[in-house]
């Protein structure tokens, strides 16, 4: 049975509501909906790249409280926000950001094939007769 309106509009709320506790969204006085990717200036590449990385894992420690928070495009209004045309050490942000965040999927997907291959090689309980 499919949600109601309601039920809808509350979800999202919800959701909202957990969006504005990471630290890199904020309101946006342009628009009626936050800034996904709002960042302070940084000295250089490398303090932008550790930024990133927090806010990297800020993002991973939403989804590990919140698992039916991902699927809801969190991820696609982040990127859509970030500036990924400044060429400046603040590039180091999302840099930082994303690559904390193929980091986890790498590491993820070689602990999922690594169990997947020891559940292959147990021995089978099955007698054959």
């Amino acid at each position: 049975m499919s949600k109601s309106k309601e039920e809808l509009r509350a979800f999202y709320r919800l959701l909202e509501a957990r969006e504005a506790k990471l630290p890199f969204v904020g309101p946006s006085p342009d628009r009626s909906h936050p800034h996904y990717w709002r960042v302070p200036l940084c000295r250089d590449f490398s303090e932008a790249y550790a930024l990133g990385e927090r806010h990297g894992q800020a993002l991973v420690q939403l989804f590990r409280q919140h698992p039916d928070h991902a699927g809801h495009g969190l991820l696609s209004r982040i990127a859509h926000d970030m500036n990924l045309f400044d060429f400046s050490p603040q590039r180091g942000t999302w840099a930082g950001f994303f690559d904390h965040l193929e980091v986890l999927i790498a590491v993820s997907i070689h602990m999922h094939e690594s169990d997947a291959e020891a559940q292959a090689q147990r021995p089978s309980n099955v007698f054959t007769l």
